[in-house]
């Protein structure tokens, strides 16, 4: 029998220390006696005894089955009663701390003694089971456990371990039965437990919680293990089970899934590598890029796959010279068949808890087109679209390097700048596409004739730019200006026409000109302008003069500004008259510009800077609204039956919405559209298709259309035949000679008896003596304008002309009109 160590609780001393000679004789040792409850609670605590003896009846304010019912909840040690009582009442509260014993006194030795056997025994098997628990409660609690019994019997549900903190809160309303748990349960995982369940069987599943979360928002998922017992009558009798919460491992495995798919799926090049630098691994993307399969590569140095260098001589010697655990760059790789692409790579190194390389973890993406597209995109931005050379991006460039090179010592070079004689006449008249047609020719054939280091330059519409590097000197320069004109003359086919164009080319040096890419610029195109000046076809190499003359066209065109914002701009009006009677039939629109500071101002000094600086269609449109407004003043007050001209540009004229803008000013100012007369030039008319166009729509408004100057332009007698004209008007340069000149007096009668034979009105320009209007009368022409009758007058002049009745032939005067 095992020796014990045993408090004895009795309030009657001598009963006391007999039970304590006999339990010594027995060989246990009795660590203390009390006669009060509350004195052997405390003995309790201090001698921790492995079993206490203790009398229901005590001193003090408890008695031995209070003072039992305390100690087990506080150390769970083994008491056995010793009362005199055994009434129900006694028995039932000395039940209640569940003793190991009840023995009446007087008690005998050895029912004493078998008692206390019986005790010590069960108190060892407790413990053991305890210590069982305990240990399981720790085993659940490492492995995040929840173990659960519900028994029909006693109708109760029991829990260990984690359960209430997995399931998130105690399991209220389970005593009836498990589907009070089942239900915190997602649907979907309920179905095939409750099948489980009702077969009697054993399930193990992952399933999601009902309602539950974790801190992130993220779903809780558990470990669900049961088995269920039933009946022979299938009624569920018992049911046993745990759970443990796996959210964490499901997360990881789904972030596994996830990486997983996306090694796969992703667009780059993906290659794991050991410790060594030897392949593990690669995606089917890494398979598309290069064309190697993974069972390939494994085990092969990644450099010398992809570079076919040694190895550490490229990448890696990049990431270690980097310092740090990654480098990413742009490398020349080679694929299975040996071809090359551009390649941006990103190498990191991968290392274990102790900090030493593990793994190294490499991405791989084709770049080739990327930096094709960025060479393309370079190319653009310095080059023109239509003709391939380079364009204002490109000059900058050119211009910077040639003048830093010559002020560190290097040599000059000569920039030559080209304009296109007769580009804008071809480009109005035959249409855009045909422009360009002769624009990319031309680019070709200058390109041509150039040197290996000359840079050829498209500065925007017809104009080019030659950067000629170590040309320092005018002569040398003007010898490939003159190969450029010399190229530029060759005639040329453009759709069905055989055209000619010559070019106007200026040249500025640099350092003796200028030494800034402005100022050289400049040189430059005031020397064009020179050429163009002296009659064009030709190269002038910039000198101060030119400055001046560049200068006072820019006044010129700033002061044209001016003029139009501040009104200075005016319409005057000269008669034309009835060749034969001297009256006044109609009147030409001829616009006046007067100068606060430089007075009068010639139009064609005006009219030509006008067109270049893209004025004219604005001028061109006041010019028509402002004569209707006049005309209509004189038709309603004076002259029922006026004629007005207004003369109309090339680029006023070939713009689409021409006609549009005629019939919104003849519904504006209320002009009668048949007294209304366009005069334009038979340059714009080359076109014939798109001419025959306008003329039909301005035709269908009820306008008069003429012809001025014929016979200085470039058409061909077939314009009359295809395009309605009213009118021919003989240029002043065919009436200044006659009479007494041949060759004019032929030109004249001739383009007199076009105009009868066509039946089409005829007005003789410029006629300025008796002599010349006798020649015209006496060969019927029809109608004449110029000083022999009336200058160009303002308005109110005309309307007082008017006012005064049929005219007489005027002295007289030497105002030549326009």
């Amino acid at each position: 029998m095992t020796q014990a160590r045993i408090l004895v609780v009795e309030d009657e001393r001598i009963v006391a220390l007999d039970l304590q000679h006999t339990l010594e004789s027995f060989g246990h040792e009795v660590v203390a006696t009390s006669p009060s409850g509350e004195r052997a609670v405390e003995l309790a605590r201090a001698h921790q005894p492995d079993l206490i003896l203790m009398d229901i009846n005590l001193e003090g304010k408890i008695d031995g089955t209070e003072a039992a019912e305390a100690i087990q909840a506080e150390m769970h040690t083994p008491i056995i009663f010793l009362t005199a009582y055994t009434e129900s009442s006694t028995l039932a509260r000395a039940e209640r701390s569940a003793p190991y014993g009840y023995l009446v006194k007087p008690v005998e030795t050895r029912a004493l003694q078998a008692t206390l056997r019986m005790a010590m025994a069960r108190s060892r098997a407790e413990r053991r089971v305890r210590q069982s628990e305990e240990r399981l409660r720790i085993a659940m609690e490492a492995a995040d456990l929840g173990v659960w019994e519900w028994d029909a019997g006693e109708s109760e549900f029991h829990s260990l371990g984690n359960l209430e903190r997995i399931l998130g809160a105690s399991p209220d309303g389970l005593s009836e039965s498990p589907n009070a748990l089942l239900a915190r349960l997602a649907p979907a995982d309920r179905a095939a437990i409750f099948n489980a369940l009702e077969r009697g069987e054993g399930v193990q599943t992952t399933v999601r919680l009902m309602n539950s979360a974790t801190e992130g928002g993220r779903p809780v998922w558990i470990d669900f293990l049961a088995r269920f017992y039933t009946s022979t009558e299938g009624v569920l009798e018992r049911a046993i089970g745990a759970v443990r919460d796996v959210t964490q491992r499901q997360e990881a495995e789904t972030a596994l899934k996830q990486a997983s798919l996306a090694f796969e799926s992703i667009a780059e090049g993906i290659v794991i590598l050991d410790a060594d630098r030897r392949i593990i691994m690669v995606n089917d993307a890494f398979t598309r890029l290069t064309g190697y399969t993974g069972t390939e590569v494994e085990g092969q140095d990644l450099e010398q796959l992809l570079l076919g260098r040694r190895p550490g001589d490229a990448i890696f010697h990049k990431l270690d010279r980097a310092g740090t655990d990654r480098w990413h760059g742009e490398i020349a790789a080679r694929r299975l068949n040996g071809k090359h692409f551009q390649a941006w790579m990103h190498v990191c190194s991968l290392t274990d808890t102790d900090g030493i390389t593990s793994n190294y973890l490499v991405a791989l993406s084709d770049v080739t087109a990327l930096r094709e597209s960025e060479a393309l995109v370079r190319h653009q931005a310095q080059h023109d679209a239509l003709t391939g050379l380079g364009n204002r991006n490109m000059l900058s460039i050119v211009l910077a390097r040639e003048l830093e090179r010559q002020q560190h010592g290097g040599n000059g070079f000569a920039l030559i700048f080209i304009d296109l004689d007769g580009f804008k006449l071809i480009n109005d008249t035959m249409g855009h596409d045909a422009g360009d047609l002769l624009l990319v020719e031309m680019a070709s054939r200058i390109r041509r004739v150039l040197r290996a280091s000359d840079t050829c330059i498209r500065l925007g519409g017809d104009e080019f730019l030659i950067v000629a590097p170590e040309v320092e000197d005018g002569p040398t320069a003007r010898l490939l200006a003159d190969k450029v004109l010399a190229s530029i003359r060759e005639p040329l086919v453009v759709g069905r026409e055989q055209v000619s164009v010559s070019g106007s080319i200026g040249i500025a040096l640099c350092p003796e000109h200028a030494l800034t890419a402005e100022d050289l610029i400049k040189a430059a195109d005031s020397a064009m302008y020179s050429a163009k000046a002296l009659g064009r076809n030709r190269a002038r190499v910039w000198s101060l003069d030119m400055a001046q003359r560049a200068a006072t066209r820019l006044r010129m065109e700033q002061g044209l500004l001016r003029a139009i914002a501040n009104e200075e701009l005016f319409m005057a009006y000269q008669p034309v008259v009835d060749i034969g009677t001297g009256m006044i039939i109609g009147v030409e629109a001829l616009m006046r510009w007067t100068s606060p500071t430089d007075g009068v101002i010639d139009p064609g000094r005006f009219i030509p800077v006008a067109e270049d600086c893209g004025l004219m269609e604005y001028l061109g449109t006041w010019a028509l609204r402002t004569a209707c407004e006049h005309a209509y003043d004189w038709i309603q007050s004076a002259a029922p039956h006026l004629r007005v001209a207004v003369n109309v540009s090339a680029r006023q004229f070939q713009s689409g919405d021409f006609p549009e803008i005629v019939a919104r000013i003849l519904n504006d100012t209320s002009m009668p559209a048949n007294q209304l007369e366009l005069e334009i030039t038979e340059s714009v008319l080359q076109q014939i298709e798109q001419s025959r166009e306008q003329i039909n729509a301005l035709k269908q408004l009820g306008v008069h259309v003429a012809i001025d100057d014929f016979g200085t332009g470039y058409s061909s007698l077939s314009v009359l035949k295809h395009l309605a004209i009213d009118r021919i008007k003989i240029d002043r340069s065919f009436v200044k000679d006659l009479p007494g000149a041949p060759s004019d007096e032929g030109i004249t009668e001739a383009i007199i008896a076009l105009a009868s034979a066509l039946k089409v009105a005829l007005t003789a320009e410029g006629v300025e003596t008796e002599a010349q209007r006798d020649f015209l009368a006496e060969r019927s022409a029809m109608h004449a304008q110029g000083w022999l009758y009336y200058r160009a007058e303002p308005p109110e002049r005309i309307a007082a002309l008017l006012a005064s009745g049929p005219q007489e032939e005027s002295p007289g005067n030497t105002d030549r009109g326009r």
